[in-house]
């Protein structure tokens, strides 16, 4: 970051410093501060840190220079950067001097003359720092020299990650000169307090099981904050609540040469919430496209062909996007078959076209409140949004700064590209930049807002991405190869929500059981009170040192095989108290066992289920209370010595109560 920074010094009138820090004051994002930037200055993202700049645009070159202005009037376009990332001290465990040594060795390059270092103390938001000054004349070639400067504001202690938070200021010496205290101070009125703009809140993490839910479509979101996810190879959907709780799970293939079951589709695409909670599936093949309307529970509504077919002259080749109004009503993209032309259609609930405009080419799409559309349109290095309104004409186009903005000298170098493209109900613009790994935040105008890293709210493959009415996203990550995360939908709480649009519940207040995938036989026996080991062992639930315990029990006349929960709790509860003496090393595998026969066991929806063991973790004697429940243990975090004494522990503790 440092060799990005060191940048040509150019000149620069004190009156054209002072006009590009004037004005307006805003609250911006720049992790893990808020800090108030001028609001004339623009965005930057780059690596994983968040910058705003005056003027020209920090990468510009000499051949950059408009059309009409000579070298000289362009050497003195104003330019300021400040840019708020982290900074790696080059060995682990470094120091800020160790940081402070990498420039100290630029002053003993021979190529480099009248070099100068200097520091003094700043605040970062309310960390005490240094302001770091660093120049020097490098010689490029013979005879020919390149002023290099560097100034930089880095906290003198690392973050618990050896990290240093630092705040980059590139540009012109003499912008820097006539603002260092306007810019020191803005840094030192940083607060770390603040909600992000986007803040992760909860996630529904779903198994890939075998095949099933890994040729994912959708998710679509529910004004009351249900979720659907289907699986177009296997025609499979999941319908979850807003908790992550699986509400549905239906779906059937089409069959072509027989009758399908009604829940059948052939290819899932797409979905969409609309109505009463109705789930609209964008279905077919390339050429024939349809819409399918369920019931949340899979029960089929209605179906609306849209092919050459059906539709000879207006017919549909694929349906790209789908969105539902709030009486039905249908807005859709796609391509026209008759001409392959990209077109976005309205039907009335009934299924019947409404109106039908021409769009420009483009590779992402997603509704506006007043029935028209913002589109992500390629560019050569900048993609752009174009917003269209509900007859097709263009209201607003912008690039990663927004509207309001000129273009700028240099700008033309920096990449932005839309992956994924979102709207919310009341028409602000989320995208998200794979360039940069970042999503950017504007108004329904246009305007920019907030620009947010991708690091922490997206830990593997960016999948897809839904707007809640309220601005909240939802996120679906995808596990790479070798990654041992579960695959996840993930709520970005919105700091700033729309009010309208459910809430997300918080992740502590409502907990999100699984899904229940227990043998249907085993719980079947288990709630007539047969369960017993014998039937474990049947099932193939039983490890070989189950059959090697058991023989050992058969020498004390103890039945493993024939033992249920009850009994074997009751050998336990008898070796604790000195009236029976089970096999060396046995407890632990005895109590494992008890848990997996009340596994089965009948559940109350609103019952968290878990069994409290005793685990010697350490091998040292040591006993830890754990809970066990969902097939995943969670630590009381409570030792208690031998096991004797843990067992009594265990019958003291209400988390380990097992009444509903």
């Amino acid at each position: 970051m440092a060799a990005m920074l060191a940048l040509p010094l150019l000149g620069l009138s004190q009156a054209d410093a002072a006009q590009a820090a004037e004005g307006e004051r805003v609250w911006r994002w720049m992790p893990p501060f808020h800090v108030q930037v001028p609001a004339n200055w623009r965005p930057r993202m780059d690596d994983g840190g968040v910058g705003y700049y005056s003027a020209r645009h920090p990468e510009a070159k000499t051949e950059d220079i408009p059309e009409g202005m000579s070298e000289e009037d362009f050497s003195r376009l104003p330019f300021g950067m400040v840019h708020v990332g982290r900074e790696r001290p080059p060995k682990r465990g470094g120091t800020l001097d160790d940081i402070l040594g990498q420039f100290k060795k630029m002053g003993e390059d021979e190529k480099v003359s009248n070099f100068s270092l200097t520091q003094e103390d700043a605040m970062l938001g309310s960390r005490p720092a240094v302001l770091l000054r660093v120049g020097g004349d490098q010689q490029v070639r013979e005879g020919l020299s390149v002023r290099l400067d560097l100034n930089m504001m880095i906290a003198r202690e690392p973050d618990a990650d050896g990290m240093f938070q630092a705040a980059m200021l590139a540009g012109t010496s003499t912008f820097f000169d006539a603002h260092t205290a306007a810019i020191k101070a803005m840094l030192a009125e940083a607060v770390e307090d603040r909600q992000p703009p986007l803040r992760p809140l909860r996630e529904i993490t779903y198994l890939v099981d075998g095949d099933k839910l890994k040729y994912t479509f959708g998710p679509a979101v529910a004004p009351d904050g249900a979720v659907a996810l289907g699986d177009w190879k296997h025609a499979r959907v999941l319908v979850f609540a807003a908790d992550g709780s699986v509400m549905h799970e239906w779906g059937s293939k089409h069959a072509y040469n027989e009758p399908s079951p009604p829940d059948a589709f052939k290819e899932g695409k797409g979905l969409a919430f609309g109505p009463e909670g109705r789930v609209y599936l964008v279905d077919g093949g390339y050429g024939d496209p349809v819409i399918r309307i369920f019931e949340r529970d899979g029960r089929p509504v209605a179906a609306h062909a849209l092919d050459r077919k059906t539709l000879p002259e207006r017919g549909l080749k694929e349906i790209r996007s789908l969105w539902v109004g709030e009486a039905g009503e249908l807005w859709l993209t796609g391509q026209r078959a008759s001409d392959n032309a990209l077109v976005l259609m309205t039907l009335s609930a009934a299924g019947e076209i409404l109106t039908e405009i021409a769009l420009p080419q483009h590779h992402a799409a997603a509704r506006m409140p007043d029935g028209g559309v913002v589109l992500g349109v390629d560019g050569d290095r900048a993609d752009r949004i174009v917003r269209l309104d509900a007859q097709g004409q263009q209201v607003a186009e912008w690039t990663y700064t927004g509207t309001g903005f000129d273009p700028l000298p240099g700008e033309s170098r920096q990449y932005f590209s839309i992956e994924h493209l979102a709207t919310d109900g009341i028409g602000r613009v989320y995208v998200f930049d794979d360039a940069e790994d970042g999503f950017w935040i504007y108004s329904a105008e246009g305007v920019f807002q907030e620009v947010v890293p991708e690091q922490g709210l997206v830990n593997n493959r960016f999948a897809a991405l839904v707007a809640s009415a309220r601005g909240d996203l939802l996120v679906q990550d995808e596990p790479g190869l070798g990654s041992g995360d579960a695959p996840a939908l993930r709520w970005l709480e919105n700091a700033n929500p729309a009010a309208i649009g459910a809430p997300v519940p918080a992740a502590a207040a409502v907990a999100a059981p699984a899904a229940d995938k227990r043998a249907p036989e085993l719980v079947a026996l288990a709630a007539q009170g047969n369960l017993t080991v014998r039937a474990l062992r049947g099932f193939g639930q039983l490890e070989p040192k189950h059959d090697a315990l058991a023989l050992q029990l058969r020498a004390q006349s103890l039945d493993l095989y024939a033992a249920d929960a009850v009994g074997i709790e009751a050998w336990l509860v008898a070796h604790a108290g000195g009236k029976q003496a089970l096999p060396e090393g046995s407890i632990e595998t005895l109590q494992l066992l008890a848990l997996k026969l009340r596994e089965f066991e009948p559940r109350a929806p609103e019952t968290s289920a878990g069994v409290c063991v005793c685990v010697d973790t350490r091998g040292n004697g040591q006993h830890t209370v754990m809970k066990h429940g969902s097939g995943a243990p969670q630590q009381v975090r409570l030792q208690a010595g031998d096991i004797n004494a843990c067992m009594k522990l265990i019958e003291t503790l209400p988390e380990c109560s097992r009444q509903p």
